[in-house]
């Protein structure tokens, strides 16, 4: 993640990132501690270019995280690590060519 950041602040872009609802799609326990739980989010996820007079380069209104999530004593679960890799996007660019079937608009802005 600290990548991306990086890569996007050279780019001169923001993510703007407004959660409205999450749906727990899957959850598996991997072991007593560890559980993996599939998610579909419903918000806002955009880029913002501020090198482009805030021009959006991409924005998708549903996706897909996994979060795994650790258990303190087989309770109070704290996310350990966020996989939110179904679209590597950067500045209208998408470095995967991943085809998601959401909804979602793409643009170059330089």
């Amino acid at each position: 993640m600290v990548k991306e950041i990086e890569l996007k602040r050279n780019s001169g872009t923001v993510d703007e990132t407004v959660i409205d609802s999450v749906i727990f799609e899957e959850v598996t326990h991997l072991d007593k501690s560890l559980l993996l739980a599939k998610l579909t989010v419903l918000g806002k996820d955009k880029e913002i270019q501020f090198n482009q007079d805030f021009d959006t380069s991409f924005s998708r209104n549903k996706w897909t995280d996994y979060v795994l999530f650790g258990l303190e004593d087989n309770r109070n679960p704290k996310i350990i690590n966020l996989v939110y890799g179904e679209h590597f996007h950067l500045n209208g660019e998408d470095f995967n060519d991943y085809q998601s079937g959401n909804e979602y608009t793409e643009n170059k802005t330089n």
